[in-house]
């Protein structure tokens, strides 16, 4: 079981991670994991991470690419943190459901969920949770989301005002 909570800065996972009668406790394959700009996440069936993964760097969650072998007996969620919002794919639905900040999935969803809303830090939060809920993993992996910055005419735009007169050459004029 397991429990993936963000507050839009950073996002924290347990370590647990159930398989057939077996239990790791500290998985060393993380539940969450840096790809470009996003920091993605997976619950349930984890056996499907590196392909949900693969679909997002080769196709950025395009649903006309959604990989078609997955089997839509095994339940997932695969979510995509993003500095905007939290976008979460399941194994019924290739299109995703859009979670604002602060958000929370797995197991542990409800609890985590109420207690960032009441404005509780994350990281207090998860060792919380890692502590007293008996399906999720005593030990946690943290990431931030990335932030990245838009590119806009009007920031260049200032930038070239900002420019000293005495550095700047027109077009009809030599360069000295």
């Amino acid at each position: 079981m397991t429990f993936i909570i963000s507050d839009g800065k950073t996002v924290i996972a347990d370590k647990r991670v159930h398989t057939d009668d077996y239990v790791y406790e500290d998985d060393p394959k993380p539940k969450i994991v840096l790809v470009r700009d996003a920091v993605l996440g997976m619950a349930g069936t984890m056996a499907y991470q590196d392909l949900m993964v693969r679909w997002y760097e080769e196709h950025d969650c395009n649903p006309d690419f959604y990989p078609q072998h997955i089997n839509p007996d095994h339940s997932y969620e695969f979510i995509v943190f993003k500095q905007d919002c939290a976008y979460m794919y399941t194994s019924a639905c290739k299109y995703p459901d859009k979670y604002p900040y602060p958000c929370s999935f797995g197991s542990g969803a409800q609890g985590t969920f109420v207690a960032l809303k009441l404005g509780a830090k994350i990281k207090d939060v998860a060792k919380v949770q890692a502590e007293h809920h008996n399906h999720c993993g005593r030990t946690f992996d943290e990431l931030k989301i990335p932030r990245v910055k838009a590119k806009s005419k009007v920031a260049k735009a200032s930038r070239k005002r900002n420019t000293p007169a005495s550095s700047r050459t027109r077009s009809n004029e030599p360069n000295k």
